[in-house]
């Protein structure tokens, strides 16, 4: 039986007519890319956003040593944690260390609202570092990931939980361990209650300790 008595009209006049056929697919073309851009914004929005934020802090002169980041959050006054948590959040894609801003929560505010600010600070960072990771920059991410890391994206899909949560408490808010969570296979639920559970202890150390160690050797 020819295979021609199972194609549709669409196929047989596509087939008769090579031009209709080419007018077709280019429409067909025109109807995907509103939902490409549609993909596409989300990506656009966070990437501006992050960029914006960096941009800012380098514009307005922020130095990445203690004393220069202490300053800027206490000249901020009663918006030095929204400061704090912005800056904060730029971490990820700059590539810096969540420690110096942990040391600073330390050194502006008393104990208790020193932890729960740096502690948000640790989840807007760990947050602003998955999103950029997935939904901006997963495909650069993986392909400069190291093999060995690789191999666990595996745990991360069936046991995403108790795998970040061992990661957190070993390595804490390493920015490219914020990435590389990103860019795997981990579930955001696991990742953000992992996360939120690990980060504390390392916080409440470097916040209460680590301030008293950094007056000591200022003194």
């Amino acid at each position: 039986m020819s295979s021609t008595l199972f194609e549709s009209p669409a196929t047989a006049a596509a087939a008769a007519d090579p031009a209709a056929a080419a007018a077709a697919s280019e429409a067909d073309t025109d109807a995907d890319a509103p939902a490409a851009w549609r993909r596409a914004l989300p990506k656009l929005v966070l990437l501006g956003l992050v960029l914006g934020v960096a941009g800012g802090l380098y514009a307005s002169g922020v130095e990445l040593d203690l004393d220069a980041i202490v300053a800027r959050v206490e000249a901020a006054g009663v918006w030095g944690p929204l400061v704090f948590l912005a800056a904060t959040a730029t971490i990820p894609p700059a590539g810096l260390s969540m420690h110096p801003f942990l040391l600073t929560a330390g050194m502006v505010w008393d104990p208790v609202p020193a932890v729960l600010i740096a502690w948000t600070g640790t989840m807007a960072s760990a947050l602003s570092g998955f999103g950029f990771a997935r939904y901006v920059a997963r495909d650069w991410v993986q392909a400069r990931a190291p093999e060995r890391f690789r191999r666990y994206d595996a745990a991360l899909a069936e046991r995403g939980f108790r795998t970040v949560l061992l990661v957190r408490l070993v390595f804490f808010t390493t920015p490219w361990l914020q990435l590389i969570m990103g860019a795997s296979r981990v579930r955001f639920r696991d990742y953000i209650a992992a996360t939120a559970i690990g980060n504390l202890p390392t916080t409440v150390l470097v916040v209460v300790l680590g301030e008293q160690i950094a007056r000591w050797l200022g003194a």
